[in-house]
């Protein structure tokens, strides 16, 4: 059963900032977030991977939100984390923190500044960011270049995981030239706006370019939606469908902190 677009008012900058986790977010968020980093965790340690790709099948469905989210989520364990924002053509991550964004991303892989001149280092505790920088003409070629494979690189010696930011799959490719690079895709959908038809053209999409999806992060829930939630059981063969925001996934922060150490201790 295919459900249909509604009509999603877009939210202000100002109101997308509201979202991002912090100290007064609400308990059920917070232990929600640390479920999906649980899963993800565990995705990664699969692939031998510490790189993740977040992508969403349109615009608008809280992709940026939610890769931050994890972001924080992931740098809250004490590790050393990089967030990259590798949407050059609609960049938003340096909007939502706050943070300079005259130079970034396109400046290293145009190899007009080196990646310390442009990495944020400590935006968060624990939480390096590289912003896109200046918007280029060639977005997907610099993706695809040496260059981005040697930034890659060169963060993975640096720090223990390293989150992507990157377009719509059903926009542009970029996240398809990212996927690849990385252990996998993570994908945010988004309740009441991502259709079937949606996820459906995104997975043919990641069949295709033979990328690994390594889970769903559903966004935007209503407490308990059961039939909802059971409606995406189909696409599980890519991956669990996270929810964020209600508290009934069963992690206590004991389970969590044994959960990741268990994880870690099957990627070392």
């Amino acid at each position: 059963m295919s459900i249909g677009k509604k009509k999603v008012r877009r939210q202000s900058r100002s109101a997308s900032r509201k979202n991002i986790l912090n100290a007064s977010t609400k308990f059920v968020i917070v232990e929600a977030y640390k479920t999906a980093r649980v899963n993800m965790m565990f995705a990664l340690a699969a692939c031998n991977s510490k790189l993740v790709t977040f992508t969403s099948c349109n615009a608008a469905e809280g992709k940026s939100t939610t890769a931050i989210n994890m972001a924080i989520a992931f740098a809250q364990m004490g590790k050393r984390i990089l967030l990259i924002d590798a949407d050059m053509r609609k960049p938003c991550v340096h909007a939502l923190l706050k943070l300079n964004n005259t130079t970034g991303l396109s400046s290293v892989l145009g190899q007009f500044s080196s990646i310390e001149e442009c990495v944020t280092c400590q935006a968060m505790e624990n939480l390096d960011v590289l912003t896109a920088g200046p918007i280029p003409p060639n977005p997907a070629e610099l993706l695809a270049s040496p260059a981005m494979e040697e930034l890659i690189n060169a963060a993975e010696n640096v720090y223990d995981y390293i989150l992507i930011d990157s377009p719509p799959i059903n926009v542009v490719g970029d996240a398809l030239i990212l996927g690849r690079m990385s252990g996998g895709l993570g994908f945010i959908i988004h309740e009441g706006y991502t259709s079937h038809n949606d996820i459906a053209k995104a997975i043919q999409a990641t069949e295709i370019a033979d990328v690994k999806i390594l889970g769903f992060i559903k966004v935007g829930c209503t407490p308990r939606d059961g039939k909802y939630y059971k409606r995406y059981n189909k696409y599980g063969k890519y991956g669990k469908s996270y929810g964020y925001g209600y508290g009934y996934y069963g992690y206590g922060e004991s389970s969590a902190k044994q959960s990741e150490q268990q994880a870690d201790a099957k990627k070392g």
